[in-house]
């Protein structure tokens, strides 16, 4: 057998049993996420915060809490601590035009001495409870520029509630325990959105993976 049958015969084989060790890359897109503060809140003397992450090209999810632990004057009270968990759909891009959600929500609060829906007498009277409740909402953003967004949304859902009733206002006599099931509103949105972005992931994968 000459030498040159047996050096195509070794490449041959070379090619064919070589073993494949480039690097794969994968690249992982940049994702939006978004920090955003309810201006209702704000504008009823309630700090929020609202944390926004986009989990695949349609979807996202959404965390919000608000909270005011102060008195007011005369004694009234809007003591509140809540907390806001929403899945989202949207059907053009994520973090893009409209979106239909699902969400569940828990309240604590403590509110009396002003008129508030819902509580009809709690101008008279101190309530002091938790709430918890699930419910569907609908929204739309508005892009402002790469970095700024604008939001709307609203969502009703079925809310229960337990409460202790005092009679107001400073250190009212205990009134009673109750508890209750309301269809209400659920989520009030007018929010400025601050959107950041991931740097670009390069991830190396040897041949063996």
């Amino acid at each position: 057998m000459g030498a040159g049958t047996k050096d195509r015969r070794s490449s041959y084989f070379s090619k064919r049993y070589k073993p494949n060790r480039k690097r794969r890359s994968s690249n992982i897109d940049k994702k939006t996420f978004a920090i955003k503060t309810n201006l209702v809140y704000s504008a009823a003397l309630t700090p929020n915060l609202a944390v926004e992450i986009p989990i695949k090209e349609h979807f996202s999810a959404e965390a919000s809490t608000t909270y005011n632990a102060w008195d007011l004057e005369d004694n009234i009270k809007w003591k509140n601590l809540t907390l806001t968990a929403e899945f989202r759909y949207w059907p053009k891009k994520n973090m893009e035009g409209q979106f239909f959600g699902i969400n569940a929500n828990w309240a604590k609060y403590n509110i009396g001495g002003i008129k508030m829906p819902y509580f009809a007498d709690a101008i008279y009277y101190r309530y002091d409870g938790w709430m918890s409740g699930v419910g569907l909402s609908y929204g739309y953003m508005f892009n402002l520029s790469r970095s700024w967004s604008f939001e709307a949304n609203i969502g009703v859902g079925l809310s229960y509630t337990s409460y202790d009733k005092y009679l107001h206002p400073v250190c009212g006599a205990y009134w009673g325990s109750y508890k209750n099931i309301l269809f209400m509103p659920t989520k009030i949105g007018l929010s400025l959105v601050y959107k950041m972005q991931n740097s670009s992931l390069k991830c190396n994968f040897s041949f063996c993976c």
